[in-house]
């Protein structure tokens, strides 16, 4: 088991956001684990080309180690994702990311 964060989870799914919002693939590859699960499978390529100005988290799941987040970007277009944080090394990172 790895050491747990010491911010809460909803800090990091918020600045994961934030990331989604500005377009800025460089830090959503850095929220993301290596091996980050996406369905599909370029989703955040797709996320990063529709314009979004804002996103409201809708829900917020504990289940065992890791917590789902239903956060939905509202913009151009609208998209809600499941998005799947667990800890590794003492951070949040998204371990798996479904649009929905």
């Amino acid at each position: 088991m790895t050491a747990a964060p010491s911010a809460p989870v909803e800090q990091a799914a918020a600045a994961h956001a934030q990331h989604i919002l500005a377009a800025d693939m460089g830090a959503i590859q850095r929220d993301c684990s290596a091996q980050v699960l996406q369905e599909p499978a370029d989703l955040y390529q797709q996320l990063v080309t529709a314009t979004f100005e804002r996103y409201t988290i809708l829900g917020h799941a504990k289940i065992g180690w890791h917590h789902v987040l239903k956060i939905r970007y509202f913009g151009a277009t609208t998209a809600t994702v499941h998005h799947r944080f667990g800890a590794v090394d003492g951070t949040w990172v998204v371990l798996e990311s479904e649009r929905v």
